[in-house]
C-alpha cells in the first residue's frame, strides 16, 4: 500500500492548526474509535510517515486516554 497521501494529510493537518488542537483531535479519535469484532489487518503508524510532531501528538493523546506507552523512536 502507497501511503504517501496519508503522509501529506498528517503533515498538513499538523502544520495548519496549533500542536494542542491537533493532540486534541487525535484525542477525539482514540475516543470515538470503535473496534468491530473479527479479523481485521493491523494498522500502523510510521515516524517516517507522520514526523516527529505526529508521533508527539499521538503519545501525548495516549497518555490523555490512558492507553498504553509507545516504544523510543
Amino acid at each position: 500500500m502507497d501511503y504517501r497521501l496519508e503522509s501529506q494529510i498528517w503533515m498538513q493537518a499538523q502544520q495548519s492548526m496549533p500542536a494542542q488542537n491537533f493532540v486534541e483531535m487525535i484525542d477525539e479519535a482514540f475516543q470515538s474509535f470503535k473496534r468491530f469484532p473479527g479479523y481485521a489487518g493491523i494498522e500502523r503508524m510510521h515516524a517516517s510517515l507522520i514526523g516527529s510532531e505526529g508521533v508527539a501528538a499521538i503519545r501525548e493523546a495516549q497518555n490523555k486516554a490512558g492507553f498504553m506507552k509507545l516504544g523510543k523512536v
